[in-house]
């Protein structure tokens, strides 16, 4: 009855009464009332994930953590480092409403197929959270791929130690596994997930913020730099800088240009 009154064009629901244990929800999590009220898990998923969740509710946060955790399947530096930071917004006792909204594909080269070049902004990985406090938003994470600044004259060549062809790629694809050997080409391109913390601030204006932290993963260490990092930090943690996935496209543009247009052609694919 509820699915039915939701997705009828006549009806709108402007809100909910809640009452006990459930008094203190608030906007932010009514999709995930609504979900849970109908039964569904639209919000679980290992590719498109969005959910939130109170720290103080005992029942959702728990939940919430498990499905934030297999949202992130194949991907496990981003596991690791939104793990680490949803314990330490629960770490410091203040009530927060937590929100994440996640678009984790695991597959570059499926990313560039079908939107290069000027249509990767809604296929590239990317993890944007939100943790509010009564006074308003107080952390906020962006995590997308980086680039480690290291320039290649041989993309194509480097793409070929993992995917001989595009052939060879779509067998992957088609056996689940391209997400394995994405990890691997991702390495040999020189890209790593990272997360940017911006605490305080207009959520959405980076420049805003009134601290901004690095967060990535380097061997068995979860390390933390502050933005903007010393050339000598960043040195030390294997990059030669810290550029975003749009700069290592621009980078090598002629040479991304030619491998996507063979693969395209392998499959008759359009951008």
């Amino acid at each position: 009855m509820l699915r039915h009154l939701a997705e009828n064009p006549h009806w709108e629901i402007e809100g909910y009464r809640a009452a006990g244990k459930f008094a203190k929800r608030t906007s932010l999590d009514e999709r995930d009332l609504l979900r849970e009220l109908n039964g569904d898990e639209e919000g679980i998923g290992e590719v498109l994930y969005k959910g939130s969740a109170r720290t103080t509710d005992r029942g959702r946060w728990p939940a919430f953590r498990e499905e934030s955790r297999m949202c992130f399947a194949g991907n496990p530096d981003w596991e690791r480092l939104v793990a680490r930071w949803l314990d330490d917004v629960l770490a410091d006792d203040v009530e927060r409403d937590v929100m994440l909204h996640v678009y984790n594909p695991c597959d570059l080269i499926r990313s560039l197929v079908h939107g290069w070049p000027d249509k990767l902004s809604d296929l590239v990985p990317m993890t944007f959270g939100t943790a509010l406090t009564q006074d308003g938003v107080d952390r906020t994470i962006h995590g997308s791929l980086y680039w480690d600044g290291i320039p290649h004259t041989d993309v194509a060549d480097r793409v070929r130690l993992v995917y001989r062809d595009a052939m060879h790629w779509q067998t992957h694809r088609l056996m689940d596994a391209a997400w394995v050997t994405d990890l691997d080409l991702l390495d040999l391109l020189g890209l790593r997930y990272v997360l940017i913390e911006q605490i305080g601030g207009n959520p959405l204006n980076i420049s805003e913020a009134n601290e901004l932290r690095l967060h990535f993963v380097q061997g068995a260490d979860l390390r933390t730099l502050p933005i903007p990092c010393e050339g000598s930090q960043l040195r030390d943690a294997g990059w030669n800088g810290a550029y975003s996935l749009d700069t290592f496209l621009k980078e090598h543009n002629d040479q991304i240009d030619a491998m996507i247009s063979a693969y395209r052609s392998g499959f008759h694919f359009g951008p």
